[in-house]
C-alpha cells in the first residue's frame, strides 16, 4: 500500500497480516541530547527543506504553534526494503498485507483497520533506535493492546535478533555485571513479565517464512505458539521452539515491483544485493548477526530490469547493503554487469572508502552512481587502531578529491568518544572533515553525520576483557572510559560542528531532483553557517534568506 492511500475494497473483508514499519518518526530515533545544538530549529520543528517548503511565508513561518506539522509530508519518509520485501514475500503465498508506516502519525488510522478485521499485528524493530528500543517496543504494544486486546501481536527484525544474542550471552554470563540490570532497558527477551503483553518473537535470521507460517495457522483457526523459529513469554521465562529449515533463498526473492509503483514512483527504490559484512570494527554490533550472503549478478539485474518495466521513467535506486563494496573486485563486477545491462538507473549505497581508486570512481559513475555513504569515523590514526577500522586516513581524503572530480556525491560518519577520545583526536577529526571538497566550485555535494559513542552489549569494545583495558563503564547512551565520558562526548561534537569550515552535516531529508549542485551546496552549508551564528552569538534566528533560495528557481 502507498504511504498516503487510504483503505479500498481489496482489503475489506479482512486483513491477514498489518504490518507496522516505524514505531516512531524517523527523526526521533537519533539522540536528540546530540543533534539539537547541531541542528536549525524553527520553533520545536528541524528546518529540513521538507518543513522549510511547507512554511506559509510572513510571521507565520516563525510562530508554528497554531499548526500542526506531525503529518508525513513534513518529514523526510525514505522508503525502506522491510515493508516492501515482506509484503512481496507474504502476498506470493497467499497472504493479505496492510501497512501502517508510522505509528507515531497514524495512531488513529490504525483504529480504523483493526475494525476490519485483522489476523496478526507484526511489528517491525528494524527501524528503531541503537538503544532503549525495547521501552519503544513496550510503549507501542501497550498502545495496540487498548484497542486490539485479543489480535496476536507478533515482533520481529533486528532488534529481536540482536536481543537473542544478548540473552545467551547473559545466560553464559558473558556480559559486565554492572550493566545486567539496565538490560531490559534496551533488549527484548531478558524480562517476560515486561514483555508479557508481546504473544511471539521471530527469532529466526530470516523470520519471512515464519512470519508467513503464523499468519497461516491464524487464518485457518490453528495453534501457531508451536511452530519452529519462535520465543513466547510464559510468565516464567521465555519458551523458545526448536529452530527449523529456513525456506528462503536470497537469490530467488525477486521483488514484484509492479505492485509497488504507488509507493515507489516518487521515492528512491531500496535494493538489496547482499547481506552483512566481514570487517569487525570494535564499535559494531552487527558484525557476526547475519551470516554474508551475496546475490549473483543474474539475479540484482533481474530484479533491477523488473524495476525498469515497472518504473520505465523513474530508476532512482539505493542498494541496502551493509557494504555494497565487500572487495574492490565485488565492486568492480558489480559496475561493469550494471554498465553491460544499460539500465541506465541512478543509485547510491554504502562502501569502503579504501575500495576506492581512479577505475572504481570512474565505473562507479558511468554505472549511475550518485552517492556514497562511507565509515570513516575518527581521523586519528591511535583512535582508528582502537576501533579496529583499518583505513588509511590520509589516502581517504585524497579518495574523496577523486570522488568529488567524477560528480559521486559523499556522506562520512563519525563516531565520537571512542575510548583513547581526547581533545587532541576530535581537533584532527574537525580539521579532517573541513578537508573534505566544499562549497561552490566542488563538482558534488559532501556531507557528514557525527554520532556521539554508544555501548552495545554486543560490540567487541563492551567484551569483558577490553572493558577491563580502557575502565569502560556503563551500557547505551550513557558511559565513561579513561579519556571521556559522555557528556564530554556530547559537547565535543558541539565543539566540531562550530569548528568545520566547509561540508555541512547532514539533515534527514530529500535534496529537490532539479536542484543544482551548486545551490544544494549554498543551501545547506548556508543553514549551517546561520545555527554557528546562532550557537556563537546567541543571535535570532533568520531563515528569510533560506526561504528565498526555495523559491527562487534560477539559483
Amino acid at each position: 500500500m502507498d504511504l498516503f492511500t487510504t483503505l479500498d475494497n481489496s482489503i475489506n473483508s479482512g486483513i491477514d497480516i498489518l504490518f507496522i514499519t516505524h514505531l516512531e518518526l524517523p527523526q526521533d530515533t537519533g539522540d536528540p541530547e546530540v543533534y539539537k545544538p547541531i541542528r536549525l530549529h524553527i520553533g520545536k520543528n528541524v528546518a529540513t527543506i521538507q518543513f522549510l517548503k511547507n512554511l506559509r511565508y510572513g510571521d507565520k513561518a516563525y510562530s508554528l504553534d497554531n499548526y500542526n506539522y506531525n503529518t508525513y509530508e513534513n518529514y523526510f519518509f525514505p522508503q525502506v526494503l522491510t515493508p516492501i520485501y515482506i509484503s512481496d514475500y507474504v502476498t506470493k503465498r497467499g497472504l493479505s498485507f496492510f501497512e501502517i508506516p508510522c505509528l507515531a502519525i497514524e495512531k488513529k488510522r490504525i483504529q480504523k483497520v483493526l475494525e476490519i478485521g485483522v489476523g496478526l499485528i507484526a511489528l517491525s524493530t528494524t527501524w528503531l533506535p541503537g538503544f532503549y528500543g525495547a521501552q519503544i517496543v513496550r510503549k507501542a504494544v501497550g498502545f495496540i493492546r487498548k484497542f486490539a486486546p485479543r489480535i496476536p501481536i507478533i515482533v520481529g527484525g533486528v532488534l529481536v535478533q540482536k536481543s537473542v544474542k544478548v540473552r545467551s550471552l547473559l545466560l553464559q554470563k558473558k556480559i559486565e555485571e554492572s550493566v545486567v540490570s539496565e538490560l531490559a532497558d534496551h533488549y527484548l527477551l531478558i524480562d517476560d513479565k515486561l514483555d508479557n503483553k508481546i504473544d511471539a518473537f521471530v527469532v529466526s535470521g530470516s523470520g519471512e517464512d515464519t512470519l508467513v507460517q503464523i499468519a497461516l495457522r491464524i487464518k485457518n483457526g490453528l495453534e501457531y505458539k508451536n511452530i519452529p523459529n519462535i520465543a513466547v513469554p510464559t510468565g516464567d521465562g521465555f519458551y523458545f521452539t526448536e529452530k527449523g529449515p529456513k525456506n528462503y533463498n536470497l537469490i530467488n526473492e525477486v521483488v514484484d515491483w509492479r505492485k509497488h509503483i504507488d509507493r515507489i514512483q516518487y521515492h528512491e527504490v531500496p535494493v538489496r544485493s547482499g547481506v552483512g559484512c566481514p570487517f569487525h570494527c570494535a564499535f559494531c554490533d552487527f558484525s557476526g548477526l547475519y551470516k554474508i550472503k551475496v546475490r549473483s549478478m543474474e539475479s540484482i539485474l533481474r530484479e533491477l530490469k523488473n524495476l525498469t518495466i515497472a518504473l520505465p521513467e523513474s530508476r532512482n535506486v539505493y542498494f541496502t547493503d551493509d557494504n555494497l563494496a565487500i572487495t574492490k573486485g565485488r565492486i568492480k563486477e558489480f559496475t561493469k554487469a550494471l554498465i553491460k545491462a544499460k539500465l541506465k538507473i541512478k543509485w547510491r549505497s554504502f562502501c569502503r572508502i579504501d575500495a576506492i581508486d581512479n577505475e572504481v570512481a570512474e565505473l562507479m559513475k558511468e554505472s549511475g552512481c550518485q552517492g556514497c555513504s562511507f565509515g570513516i569515523e575518527s581521523a586519528d590514526i591511535q583512535i582508528l587502531k582502537n576501533m579496529n577500522k583499518k583505513i588509511d586516513i590520509d589516502k581517504a581524503l585524497q579518495r574523496f578529491a577523486i570522488l568529488d572530480s567524477v560528480g559521486i556525491n559523499t556522506l562520512s560518519t563519525f563516531i565520537v568518544g571512542f575510548p583513547g577520545e581526547t581533545s587532541e583526536s576530535i581537533g584532527r577529526t574537525a580539521d579532517f572533515i573541513s578537508s573534505i571538497p566544499s562549497g561552490p566550485n566542488t563538482h558534488a555535494t559532501h556531507q557528514y553525520y557525527i554520532f556521539r559513542f554508544e555501548v552495545s552489549a554486543l560490540s567487541p569494545i563492551s567484551q569483558p576483557e577490553q572493558r577491563i583495558k580502557y575502565n569502560l563503564k556503563g551500557i547505551g547512551e550513557r558511559w565513561s572510559h579513561i579519556t571521556m565520558d559522555s557528556e564530554e562526548a556530547k559537547a565535543a561534537i558541539k565543539k566540531i560542528f562550530l569548528k568545520v569550515n566547509g561540508p555541512a552535516h547532514l539533515y534527514l531529508e530529500s535534496i529537490p531532483d532539479n536542484w543544482t549542485i551548486k545551490k544544494t551546496n549554498k543551501f545547506i552549508e548556508l543553514r549551517d553557517l546561520i545555527q554557528k551564528e546562532y550557537l556563537i552569538k546567541n543571535n535570532p534566528i533568520d531563515i528569510s534568506c533560506l526561504l528565498n533560495m526555495l523559491s527562487n528557481h534560477n539559483q
